[in-house]
């Protein structure tokens, strides 16, 4: 039990990050000396406040020594003082005396007490890490030694800047909103229940109604007290509210000037939006050339490292040409290169915790550390509710909130919401970057936007990254939040679908387009763009479209793109479509269209009855004969008809016999079949003219001559034939001996066969 007593006083004692102490002397005139005692000789200037001093009204100066601040004191007995430090402008408490903080009642309890009945064995790691939880710290082991690292406001022991990390740059990632809870339940004993299970409820309902409930659950480790249990769960709350920021950079030697768990400053020139640091080119008495112009403005403070490695601050008294500065005193033991930091009342590094050191290389350290609240302490223990301070010249951060885009008839509209005290004295500044082909570029900067809805038009493809900034009235910029989407007017997949006189198109539309874009279809009898035309535009999301009225096997070349006002995506690759040229489903087709109708119907019921209806209420003429016998009946007849019902015209011819004919006159009185139908089959004598296409399973006749400008075919009774694509040997000539190529000069290319 002594060395379990030991470890949790090593614990505690390893929680204080600066040492405080008060010692009192009696003197011989009776009165007590007290003497004040602040452990941080780091630390630049260390002030004492108390009830005897209007607490930050009057606060007293304490005489930096080697090993820290003091402050004498000289009172009656019987004094009672109540007091704390300010360092560097955090307020710190004696942590021996530490005050004691509200416990909900209206009354006052420790900050930290731990009632707490172990009756199992368990891992001791485990049992180190419940006690530090107490206290708002984690344990960690680094192979020889335990340290804890406290969360609560202490000194910064190292500054990185621009100027003193690899290649300048500092890279920032942020918590997830789903990590951010808005409600936590804590379990603790509640002494005023006879210790048994309570839960208290810490939510923050602004944030309830901004994003939904999202509720963590924790169980407060020796708590026996309702205010301890309830700032438990405001700690965590408060943590993930505020501290939701990480840092990573690397560096070289300087990796090892502070170890994980120490507050550092971070002066990023770029996040805020001025310059806050850099080298030091050269010193002469009290004027310091800086490596830089800095807008240093006089009374704020110019700090730097020392002989001893600590950071020193003395105040500007002017500026010289813009990289000049003039300081109050002659800085002692600032070397040439050394690093410098700028300190204001508004312009100061960023605190981070940092959180891990790793070595990547010899003598190069990456570096991981969380953003610090120091006010989180006060806002969690003394029920403060204020924001953040923001040591940058940019405005209120995490401000620019729910980011939406979305295709809209006017073009892409992109819309936020930004909460500021003063509206009326914001506006807004939007860089639209756009990414193609693998290169990102700037496209286009809005500036000084009144609303936070905003559309783009005009955009061509590519992908796109929306940076997002308040800007105040003297034109200070807000962290960017970014907001990415992709514009697409390709077309994709376009296909063809053959079918009798016409042909189908199909097509996928991109997913993100302007509704009011269109699609254009163009078309052309060869592979040659140059000759196309443009043959429909139709309305987005339009994905199919039938080219109808065509001929028997015609074939042409497609090319599909959207467009939208000024804005054309670029085109498909040319697709080839064809009509139908199966020669059955063609004669199907067309015998299909005769018997289709009603009228067609009612006139071959006209010349298939033996008696005339009579009945019949459209116009519609026959002529017919038939005969009768062995109860066999033979018609032979013509019919007429012609119908309007509603939007439908139609008109038919039908002739019905077993036998067709067309004969002309000859000598002799004899006549002469020009066109015949029997059985099934036609006969034609003379030539046939056509105009269009021939189709057909099988041809059975003698020769075949087709001539032209461009070539002749020539398919004789014995079986010689003769192709040639021009009169004047260009190209290709084919018989049955020879296959031959001509080049543009009329030469022999290619001869394959009997030499010619």
């Amino acid at each position: 039990m002594k060395k379990f007593c030991a470890l949790i006083s090593v614990l505690l004692i390893l929680a204080v990050h600066a040492s405080a102490d008060v010692s009192v002397k009696k003197l011989g005139d009776g009165n007590i000396e007290v003497t004040f005692f602040y452990g941080n000789p780091r630390a630049q200037e260390v002030v004492l406040a108390g009830d005897f001093t209007d607490w930050q009204n009057g606060a007293l100066p304490m005489t930096k020594g080697e090993k820290g601040w003091t402050y004498v004191r000289i009172v009656p007995p019987g004094t009672v003082m109540k007091y704390k430090f300010i360092s560097d402008g955090n307020w710190t408490e004696d942590l021996r005396e530490p005050d004691k903080v509200d416990d909900g009642f209206g009354g006052k309890e420790p900050r930290f007490t731990c009632n707490a009945w172990m009756t199992e064995q368990r891992q001791a790691y485990d049992v180190i890490n419940d006690i530090c939880s107490i206290f708002r710290a984690i344990p960690v082991w680094n192979g020889r030694e335990f340290t804890v690292i406290q969360d609560r406001p202490a000194d910064p022991v190292w500054t990185y800047t621009n100027a003193n990390v690899e290649k300048g740059e500092f890279t920032y990632s942020y918590s997830a909103m789903k990590a951010r809870h808005n409600e936590i339940h804590v379990e603790y004993a509640n002494a005023q229940n006879n210790y048994e299970k309570d839960v208290i409820c810490v939510s923050d309902d602004d944030l309830i109604r901004r994003y939904g409930l999202n509720v963590k659950k924790v169980t407060a480790f020796g708590c026996t007290s309702r205010g301890q249990a309830y700032r438990t769960g405001r700690w965590i709350l408060e943590t993930e509210k505020l501290e939701t920021r990480t840092v990573t950079f690397t560096v070289g030697a300087e990796g090892l000037m502070h170890v994980p768990g120490d507050i550092i400053l971070v002066a990023d020139n770029d996040y805020a939006g001025t310059q806050l640091g850099g080298r030091v080119l050269s010193v002469a008495n009290k004027v310091v050339t800086l490596d830089r112009e800095v807008p240093f403005k006089a009374g704020e403070q110019f700090l730097y490292y020392n002989q001893d490695a600590q950071v020193t601050g003395i105040k500007v008294i002017d500026v010289l040409d813009g990289n000049r500065i003039v300081l109050d005193k002659a800085p002692t033991g600032l070397t040439e290169y050394g690093v410098w930091l700028r300190h204001g009342e508004k312009v100061q590094p960023q605190l981070y915790r940092a959180l891990s050191i790793k070595e990547e290389s010899k003598g190069k350290y990456t570096i991981t550390a969380l953003q610090h609240e120091p006010q989180k302490e006060a806002i969690v223990d003394s029920g403060a509710h204020f924001e953040p301070v923001s040591f940058s010249e940019v405005p209120d951060r995490y401000r620019i909130q729910n980011v939406d885009v979305a295709a809209t008839d006017d073009g892409i509209r992109l819309s936020f919401e930004y909460f500021a005290k003063n509206e009326s004295t914001v506006k807004y500044q939007i860089k639209l970057y756009r990414t193609f082909d693998g290169n990102r570029t700037l496209y286009k900067v809005y500036d000084d936007l009144t609303n936070t809805n905003i559309a783009f038009t005009g955009l061509p493809d590519g992908d796109y990254t929306a940076e997002i900034r308040a800007k105040n009235g003297v034109g200070q910029l807000s962290e960017p939040v970014t907001k990415s989407f992709s514009v697409n007017f390709t077309i994709a997949e376009l296909v063809t679908v053959s079918k009798l006189m016409g042909i189908d198109l199909n097509w996928r539309n991109p997913i993100f387009a302007n509704t009011n874009a269109a699609i254009e279809i163009w078309v052309s009898k060869d592979n040659n763009f140059a000759n196309a035309r443009k043959l429909i535009t139709l309305a987005y999301p339009t994905n199919s479209y039938s080219y109808t009225g065509l001929g028997v096997a015609d074939s042409y070349y497609f090319w599909a793109r959207m467009v939208s006002k000024d804005v054309a995506g670029k085109f498909t690759d040319p697709v080839k479509g064809e009509t139908e040229k199966n020669a059955t489903k063609i004669v199907d087709y067309i015998h299909g269209q005769i018997g289709k109708t009603a009228l067609t119907k009612e006139l071959i019921g006209e010349l298939s009855s033996i008696a005339s209806t009579g009945e019949k209420l459209k116009s519609i003429q026959t002529i017919k004969t038939q005969a009768i016998g062995g109860g066999r009946t033979a018609i032979a007849g013509i019919a007429l008809g012609a119908s309007v019902e509603g939007q439908t015209v139609e008109s038919s011819v039908i002739v019905m016999a077993d036998k067709f004919a067309v004969v002309k006159n000859d000598k002799d009185d004899q006549v002469k079949p020009v066109f015949t139908i029997a059985d099934d089959k036609v006969a034609l004598n003379g030539d046939i003219a056509v105009k269009g296409d021939l189709i057909g399973n099988r041809f059975v006749g003698g020769e075949i001559d087709i001539s032209g400008e461009d070539g002749e075919l020539k398919v004789g009774r014995s079986g010689a034939f003769v192709l040639r694509s021009s009169e004047h040997n260009e190209g290709l000539y084919m018989d049955n001996q020879n296959i031959i190529i001509y080049d543009s000069k009329g030469r022999i290319a290619l001869n394959i066969g009997k030499a010619k």
